[in-house]
């Protein structure tokens, strides 16, 4: 159901940034793909660098959002 994704269209539509929307994309998908602690451990840091270099809000709110996801997935998957 297309509406299962409405909460990500949401966070990547008011980005301006095509770069940005599209790293968010390849972020998500690499998330939601993971199924290793060690695997999420990388993708967190990579993310935590790219969180840095975000500097407008609507940047930023999809780069928390989607750090929180991936630690929420790390901590499942550390269990």
């Amino acid at each position: 159901n297309d509406d299962n994704w409405s909460w990500l269209r949401d966070l990547l539509d008011p980005v301006r940034d095509a770069a940005v929307r599209s790293q968010g994309k390849i972020f998500f998908a690499r998330l939601f793909k993971a199924e290793e602690a060690a695997e999420m451990t990388t993708i967190l840091s990579e993310m935590e660098s790219w969180r840095d270099s975000l500097t407008e809000t609507r940047e930023q709110k999809l780069s928390r959002a989607l750090f929180l996801l991936g630690y929420d997935k790390h901590m499942s998957l550390v269990k």
